[in-house]
């Protein structure tokens, strides 16, 4: 399909049916046919080698049922594949980029797509499809093919855990609810101990449902990394007083204080590659309930914060 054939529509929506085009559209029929006619032959031979003849009524009543499951199986993909194509048109933003998708990438993201029924996970898809197409390279292979293994509750898991997710200006990190023992000092200091502070931010994970074994299972997903073993220093951006500010979910924190610290460090854990695509997918909501025990915390020890929905 051709630009021209699409004229009046929006270069984004154009570009969504290049792609669709590329992967299924204009060669999609022809496609089921010869998987229809591939799957009866293989049948065909299968039964004569058994004994039955093509021909027969026992192979002429098995090759309809196996045309009416090959038709049934296509019209599912179809339509697992139509969510998803008007997911990720929903999903395009104004501008994206003039750079070619590619077409393994498309390739095999619409052989995985056309298998998933979830209405949940056809969301996902849908983004990341929309968010390819904006900036091509966005999403690997690899990407791909662990969000096409991904379970809903898992993908759940994952999106859970996203909102407890601190942008520190050079990479997304999780707070960690579990610091190292030996952490100490480095640790927001303050009338509490690092085990105090801890176990508040722990349980702001548990009351969205992020318990350790879910931690674990983001982990086995390679997901996050969860050696309990990771810090996040946030560094002052002026000098003689301490002011930083991060992104926490969908909001801004910032964090300041009269003293001459240069830094603030916090227990962390880091997205996998894998987990920074797929974050990528997230659609940051709010989180208030670990909004005011970050505020706690680092209050304890001598900070004001301050939150923000749009940078300071």
């Amino acid at each position: 399909m051709k630009i021209e054939d699409v004229a009046g529509l929006s270069k984004p929506i154009q570009k969504l049916i290049e792609v669709v085009s590329d992967g299924i559209g204009a060669i999609a029929r022809p496609w089921v046919i010869r998987r229809d006619a591939k799957a009866l032959a293989d049948a065909n031979k299968l039964l004569a080698d058994g004994g039955l003849v093509v021909g027969t009524a026992e192979i002429e009543g098995l090759s309809a049922q196996i045309s009416a499951r090959v038709n049934y199986q296509e019209v599912k993909r179809q339509r697992n594949l139509s969510r998803v194509v008007e997911e990720a048109r929903k999903a395009l933003p104004e501008n994206v980029s003039d750079v070619a998708v590619d077409p393994d990438w498309t390739s095999r993201f619409f052989s995985a797509a056309q298998e998933i029924s979830s209405e949940e996970m056809q969301q996902l898809w849908g983004r990341l499809l929309a968010g390819e197409i904006s900036t091509p390279g966005s999403f690997s292979l690899r990407a791909l093919d662990c969000l096409r293994n991904l379970t809903s509750s898992e993908a759940r898991f994952f999106s859970e855990a996203c909102d407890f997710a601190l942008w520190d200006g050079t990479a997304v990190l999780l707070v960690s609810p579990y610091p190292p023992s030996n952490l100490g000092a480095l640790f927001v200091s303050g009338p509490e101990t690092v085990a105090q502070q801890a176990h508040k931010i722990r349980e702001a994970y548990e009351r969205r449902g992020v318990t350790y074994p879910v931690l674990n299972l983001l982990a086995e997903l390679n997901l996050i990394n969860f050696t309990l073993s990771e810090v996040c220093e946030l560094t002052s951006e002026i000098p003689g007083r301490f002011r930083s500010v991060a992104r926490v979910g969908a909001r801004y924190l910032t964090i300041e204080s009269e003293s001459n610290e240069s830094k603030v460090s916090i227990p962390s854990m880091s997205f996998t590659s894998m987990g920074r695509d797929l974050f990528k997918l997230h659609v940051a909501g709010a989180n208030p309930d670990f909004e005011a025990t970050l505020s706690d915390v680092l209050k304890t020890a001598g900070f004001q914060t301050r939150w923000t929905s749009h940078a300071p």
